[in-house]
């Protein structure tokens, strides 16, 4: 009897160390603290609120009758008729505040290759009809810093898909972009091709944006990343000021049209589309 007790009571001992080891396993976080990511894709990209490209001709009032000599001359074009479908490329670190909040930080790069844009049959009344083309010189390049936060609805759990949903707030930089411009007109049929001209000015502003996306975890600490965003931000600085003095070129070109300068029109908002997949890892 007395060895039937002890064996009860052994018994019973381990059935609560079993427990108290299955719930010490279950409170286990299996989140790791940190986790980076890199991720390529593409990014289609939007101006909106587009405005002129104009020219200042002194003739505008005496001989085109016009009431100012400010001439707009055709809205600025989309994006995709000066560029190409942008290519993406992102670095990503975040940081497990909690079992599902995410803090991180990212460091991205698009970039975007130049296109001919030509306008056909400006007419101008009872003066002439111009055809011009607008060429970049570069191709367009973008730098972006974010620091964000994400919620994460199934995180640290192995072979399991995880969705998740964030914001971010941080500096877009725009690098500049040249162009030259080739015209003419049935008047004076011999083309006009300019020097390079300053197009964008470089410039830095703020920017931010919402993304969704999912994980895929296939070994724990190593993961599949899908991502698609809208990011905000102010458009490309415009050259407003780009002077062209006919009269110093040794081409032929309408007098009574001729510009003494340009306009760029501005972009006021610009907003890109990042769709990516990468690769993730835990630590």
């Amino acid at each position: 009897m007395k060895h039937f007790m002890i064996n009860k009571y052994l018994l019973m001992l381990v059935v609560l160390a079993h427990g108290s080891i299955a719930f010490a396993f279950d409170d286990i976080d299996l989140c790791n603290n940190f986790n980076a990511e890199i991720r390529a894709g593409i990014a289609p990209t939007v101006w909106l609120n587009r405005g002129n490209f104009s020219a200042i001709s002194c003739n505008a009032t005496t001989i085109l009758q016009l009431p100012s000599v400010y001439v707009p001359l055709f809205e600025m074009p989309h994006f995709n008729k000066l560029f190409g479908l942008p290519w993406f490329v992102g670095g990503h670190i975040g940081y497990m505040l909690g079992h599902d909040q995410e803090l991180y930080a990212e460091i991205n790069y698009q970039q975007a290759h130049k296109r001919v844009f030509t306008l056909n049959n400006l007419v101008i009344p009872n003066i002439d009809t111009i055809f011009f083309s607008l060429m970049p010189q570069n191709n367009y390049r973008v730098w972006s810093a974010f620091a964000g936060a994400r919620k994460h609805w199934q995180p640290c759990s192995c072979q399991s898909l995880d969705l998740f949903l964030g914001g971010k707030i941080g500096l877009l930089h725009h690098q500049k972009v040249n162009f030259s411009f080739i015209t003419y007109s049935l008047a004076v049929p011999a083309p006009y091709t300019s020097d390079s001209l300053l197009l964008f000015k470089k410039s830095t502003g703020f920017a931010g944006g919402l993304n969704i996306g999912f994980e895929f975890n296939c070994f724990c600490d190593l993961k599949i990343v899908a991502t698609a965003e809208i990011v905000a931000a102010c458009g490309p600085r415009a050259n407003n000021n780009i002077p062209f003095d006919y009269a110093t070129q040794s081409v032929v070109i309408n007098p009574f049209l001729a510009p003494n300068s340009f306009i760029v029109g501005t972009v006021a908002t610009e907003l890109f589309f990042p769709i990516t997949i990468g690769l993730g890892y835990g630590f």
